[in-house]
């Protein structure tokens, strides 16, 4: 997005006390409007298609990750490895190849030789990873050169950033870039599960055109890991909580749904030297609360592993040739939608108008952020409603019949508030599809600014709106008004990208004065 683009333009050159500080005044305030989707998303409790559930019929996985980002981090790593030893754990520690400090070999040799995981964080964790699609390939040739020489097999990127698509160059098992809720991180789209999944290649086959080594699980796909705890620089620097209580509360949640715990916490901001809270560490106490926790609570309950366990799993289990095509996690299509952004215009009522909503909920279930815009007839009603990963946002506007200039103006002012209402949800959203119900034809350009920033329009026609008006009205089919209508029609799918209509008929009279018919659909 253009605005992250900006600010890690600017980042080196503005202090970090400040970053903090604004970080946190805006996190304060976003703090009080999320509470219904942070630090649980509902919904996201949801299990795979054909879920078989955790080896040895464990009742959750429990995975701890590290992510190293500075010369600070990387000097308290063998401390950190301590105190998960003494409390019998074990962890990933992700470093960044070619960022403020070199890892010495011999580090990372003492944490695999202990029974930990290292991989790879980034390239340079500056932002820039994934600028363009060409910058990334190349960038990907020395993350993959690296991965070769660590033996790593996961990746994760730096602030979260992530295209999972163009992850398909890595020569890696898994990545650990996205999370099932996280309003907070820059792309604060999240893959809204609790559970591991696999991104399918589009096409099946390797990123340069030629099949994959066979030390490679990017042949066919990797295994996204998502984090499904807050991180720690969230909780305690940027959001001031003393305790661990969130963790243990949303642990709670995910071990009852038999989901995946998996925490990422950075050894930069903790302190071993019992120093109290400040706005840049926090007292390693807490950690230690929270594992103490979770030994104590869930003791024999819990399969805690390494992440790149956790993805051997899902691979071992996905090729099994006796159950691959039962334990599939999910479709492409699935894949692709999930943590997607789409905005619903429509001039009528939800949950009660029936087509709409089966729409909006077939979204939602495949992982989908959906927005939508309506009808609110009086007080009795929301002007905001939530249902699931579904937010309603409902227009006060009394419907008038009974004369055109009525409709006319109702109609303008719906198309004027969806309009503003999307403009200023983009600043800070970026859609990826907008579905637009008619009537009227016109409330797709509603959806401009979505689609100047590159949004697919979706014009669903319910009614021929030029023969419904002539019903209506009693109106000549060459009167003006019918011949405004049927021109406003055509502008109108010519704006959209692709037009649904309810069935044949209706598709054989749009496609025969206004739309191409490879472009409409039944």
């Amino acid at each position: 997005m253009l605005r992250n683009r900006i600010y890690y333009g600017l980042k080196p050159f503005v202090p970090q006390p400040l970053r903090t500080a604004i970080r946190r005044s805006w996190a304060l305030r976003l703090r009080k409007r999320i509470a219904d989707i942070w630090p649980i998303m509902p919904g996201s409790e949801r299990p795979p298609e054909n879920w078989s559930g955790w080896p040895a019929g464990k009742k959750f996985a429990f995975v701890l990750t590290h992510d190293v980002e500075g010369k600070t981090g990387l000097g308290k790593c063998r401390s950190l490895m301590q105190l998960e030893l003494e409390l019998g754990f074990r962890s990933s520690f992700n470093f960044v190849p070619e960022g403020s400090y070199r890892v010495p070999a011999g580090l990372r040799e003492e944490l695999t030789a202990s029974g930990f995981e290292v991989g790879i964080h980034d390239l340079k964790h500056d932002g820039h990873l994934f600028a363009s699609h060409r910058s990334f390939k190349r960038r990907a040739v020395r993350i993959n050169s690296y991965a070769h020489e660590w033996g790593a097999s996961g990746f994760r990127s730096g602030f979260m950033l992530r295209n999972l698509d163009w992850l398909h160059d890595l020569d890696v098992q898994y990545d650990a870039s996205t999370f099932d809720t996280d309003p907070f991180e820059p792309q604060p789209d999240g893959g809204h599960t609790i559970f591991p999944f696999w991104v399918p290649r589009p096409n099946g086959s390797s990123a340069n055109g030629h099949e994959s080594t066979a030390a490679s699980s990017s042949r066919a796909g990797y295994v996204e890991l998502p984090y499904t705890l807050p991180q720690d620089s969230t909780l305690f620097l940027v959001l001031r909580e003393t305790t661990p209580e969130i963790w243990m509360r949303k642990l709670d949640w995910i071990a009852q749904h038999g989901g995946m715990v998996l925490l990422d916490v950075h050894p930069d901001y903790m302190s071993f030297n019992g120093s109290p809270q400040t706005t840049t560490e926090y007292p390693v106490a807490l950690y230690r609360e929270f594992l103490d926790y979770v030994k104590t609570r869930y003791a024999g309950e819990y399969w805690h592993v390494l992440p790149k366990e956790v993805a051997a799993h899902i691979i071992q289990v996905r090729s099994s040739k006796t159950s691959s095509r039962e334990y599939e996690l999910a479709s492409l299509k699935t894949r692709r939608l999930r943590g997607r952004n789409a905005a619903v215009l429509l001039f009528s009522h939800y949950p009660a108008d029936p087509r709409p909503r089966r729409a909006a909920e077939a979204l939602a279930a495949q992982g989908v952020n959906v927005d939508i815009i309506c009808l609110r007839d009086d007080d009795g009603e929301p002007a905001r409603e939530t249902f699931g990963n579904i937010n309603v946002t409902r227009v006060r506007l009394k419907r008038q019949r009974g004369s055109k200039l009525g409709y006319v103006g109702q109609y303008a002012t719906f198309v004027l508030a969806s309009f503003f209402y999307l403009a200023s949800r983009s600043l800070t959203r970026r859609y990826d599809l907008v579905h637009v119900h008619n009537m009227p034809d016109i409330l797709v350009f509603g959806a401009t600014a979505p689609k100047l920033l590159g949004a697919k329009v979706i014009l669903d026609l319910h009614d021929p709106m030029p023969e419904l008006m002539q019903t209506i009205f009693g109106l000549p089919e060459k009167s003006l008004s019918v011949v405004m209508l049927k021109r406003l029609e055509k502008w109108s799918i010519r704006f959209a990208d692709l037009v649904l209509t309810v069935n044949l008929a209706c598709k054989k009279i749009y496609s025969s004065r206004s739309c191409q018919p490879d472009k409409i659909k039944v």
